[in-house]
């Protein structure tokens, strides 16, 4: 250790290091300590070096094991299929409307809110099933179990259309013979059934608008006649829509029969009047979509609805078309009044002519045939033989017919298609009657 000498108050150091005692000593002597910078250096010089010991030798990291071979997972068998877990939503109907098969267009089938007897019609709904459903569809005539359609059928997931035909025999009018009073409900009842194991047996009932009327009437006038003669037929409030609301009529007003005014004009044939009342009725069906109508017909007009009902041509589709055809004093077996005063209105009623006719034009094929006729007169046009002051009863008889009628009390000629009596005793219940 260096010794410390104290010289003019002031310590020195001998030596080569100054140690921390040193320092220390000199301190405490009241010697004046070193500089900061020589202090240090002192003890940097005075501190022994210490020796630092070699890092020993790791030791080897032994070798790992090597891994086992792992066993493969075994393979998983796989998961059964689940049955899907069923909708127990029910089916919803998302629509319904009456269709008609097209009178213009056969084969295709027109929405439509009436239906005219003797027409095809069916309803079409449109079921939204959320999975395939087995379901019955019933229609029904409301406040009745009188069933006018059904249809089963398996209906797929998702919307489908369902038809179902309506029966042919929907009427206007209330059973009952002679009863004749109309039908008018506006609707019929529709019931759709599902029956499924996962929501049981569920009915859907809802109403369908539609309205059931009658054939429409097609009136044919006779010699020296016009349309007009049928006025208190077809007019608003006539003898028809006074009956049923829906009964509609139309006359003929394409014929040319003659005319009182001008007794020795020409007139058409008894066939070219026939060609126009068919062109006529067709229309008319065209118009309304009906596929059948009734036809009155008065004297003449009897025998052009036979020739009609004959024609090479349409005579057929005739037949199909007119159901009923009722004559009011028709001169099946010609009129001696026309054999008296022959002009070109009668030529072809005279009796040789319609004898000749009756050969080639036999009855009333293919419809149902009424006859009415009156018998108060004791003589026709000075013939002996009652009748209506123009046709005799065994002419209006000349023809077979389905029925055949006499009007009491008796009605003349010219006055039957205006007679209240004629409509509500006799074609009325002709036209109506459920049970024919």
């Amino acid at each position: 250790m260096a010794v410390m000498r104290f010289s003019r108050g002031r310590c020195r150091a001998s030596g080569v290091a100054v140690g921390l005692t040193a320092v220390l000593v000199a301190g405490v002597a009241g010697c004046s300590a070193p500089s900061i910078g020589s202090q240090a250096d002192a003890l940097r010089l005075a501190a022994p070096v210490n020796s630092i010991d070699p890092v020993p030798d790791t030791a080897p990291v032994p070798d790992t094991a090597p891994v086992p071979d792992i066993s493969p997972v075994p393979d998983i068998s796989p998961v059964p299929d689940i049955s899907p877990v069923p909708d127990t939503a029910p089916v919803a109907v998302t629509s319904a409307v009456v269709e008609v098969e097209s009178v213009a267009n056969p084969g295709s089938w027109d929405p439509s809110s009436v239906i005219y007897e003797g027409s095809p019609a069916r309803l079409s709904i449109v079921v939204d099933s959320p999975e395939a459903r087995d379901v019955d569809v019933t229609v029904k005539l409301p406040g009745s179990d009188s069933i006018v359609g059904t249809n089963a059928v398996s209906v797929p997931p998702g919307a489908s259309t369902v038809t179902v035909p309506l029966s042919a025999d929907l009427h206007a009018w209330l059973p009952g013979a002679g009863d004749q009073r109309p039908a008018t409900a506006s609707h019929v009842d529709l019931t759709v059934t599902e029956a499924d194991a996962a929501v049981g047996v569920q009915e859907h009932t809802s109403e369908v608008p539609v309205t059931i009327a009658p054939r429409p009437v097609v009136f044919l006038h006779g010699m020296w006649g016009t349309a007009r003669w049928w006025d208190p037929y077809t007019q608003p409030g006539g003898f028809l829509s006074s009956a049923h609301p829906q009964w509609k009529g139309f006359a003929v007003d394409t014929m040319n029969t003659g005319s009182p005014w001008a007794p020795l004009a020409a007139v058409n044939t008894v066939k070219e009047n026939a060609d126009l009342a068919w062109a006529f009725i067709q229309s008319r069906m065209r118009d309304l979509n009906a596929h059948e109508v009734d036809v009155v017909a008065h004297s003449l007009g009897g025998v052009i609805a036979r020739r009609m009902l004959h024609d090479p041509l349409y005579g057929t589709k005739a037949q199909n078309a007119i159901r009923t055809v009722v004559t009011l004093g028709t001169p099946n077996g010609g009129s001696p009044c026309s054999d008296a005063l022959i002009v070109p209105g009668n030529r072809e009623l005279t009796i040789p002519a319609m004898n000749a006719f009756n050969e080639q034009n036999p009855g009333y094929p293919g419809v149902r045939s009424v006859a009415l006729y009156s018998g108060h007169w004791s003589t026709t046009c000075f013939a002996v033989g009652a009748g209506d002051s123009m046709v005799p009863v065994w002419s209006a008889l000349a023809q077979p017919v389905d029925v055949s009628q006499r009007l009491t009390p008796g009605v003349d000629h010219d006055k039957m298609t205006g007679d209240s009596r004629v409509f509500n005793d006799y074609v009325k219940p002709a036209l109506t009657d459920p049970s024919q």
